[in-house]
């Protein structure tokens, strides 16, 4: 496994890539079905779900606050039938993260 690059776009690249050769990403998840997320560094109110292209680089992420959480694959049709269209998406690329933004919707 390859540390993750200081260049975003790269990191993009490789995370596509990759994933679609593995055919799946990996998220973190706790025993109780929560997915780890983060705030997105331009609206509090937005939440990022963080996703891996290698588990390796994931389990990385599994210490301190984050230690309740396990590395899951997302088969990759799963995430592109389930994921993308269960939510509005945009792509949040930062801090060695590939995530997708969960924009929270007021009905």
């Amino acid at each position: 496994m390859q540390p993750l690059s200081e260049d975003l776009q790269e990191n993009l690249d490789r995370f596509i890539v990759e994933s679609l050769e593995l055919g799946c990403v990996w998220g973190l998840c706790d025993s109780e079905g929560n997915w780890a997320m983060v705030s997105s560094g331009e609206d509090a109110e937005v939440g990022v779900i963080p996703f891996w292209s290698e588990k390796p680089l994931a389990e990385q992420l599994c210490v301190d606050e984050w230690a309740v959480y396990e590395p899951v694959a997302i088969a990759m049709e799963e995430f592109l039938d389930d994921w993308l269209t269960w939510v509005c998406t945009k792509t949040c690329i930062g801090q060695g993260l590939i995530g997708m933004k969960i924009l929270r919707v007021k009905n």
